[in-house]
């Protein structure tokens, strides 16, 4: 679900290693968790200094692909 009535903070959800404070791996689901994932602002783990419109579709887009990679069976993956 996509929503627009709060806008993310950067960092709230840092795509870190797990040690280092992070809450979401490079595949985008959150540690502890066995499949929710986070494609959004949120998991940028510092602030930066430009509009983030470019940065969140950026991150939307890959998303849909890790996504859509993962629902895949699992013999299609392999053949990747």
């Amino acid at each position: 679900m996509i929503s627009n009535l709060y806008p993310d903070t950067a960092g709230s959800c840092s795509m870190l290693p797990l040690e280092d404070g992070g809450v979401v791996d490079p595949k985008l689901k959150v540690y502890g968790t066995t499949n929710i994932r986070v494609a959004d602002i949120s998991i940028i783990p510092l602030h930066i200094s430009a509009h983030l419109q470019g940065k969140s579709i950026s991150m939307l887009t890959r998303g849909a692909h890790i996504h859509s990679y993962a629902l895949q069976p699992l013999h299609m993956q392999l053949a990747r």
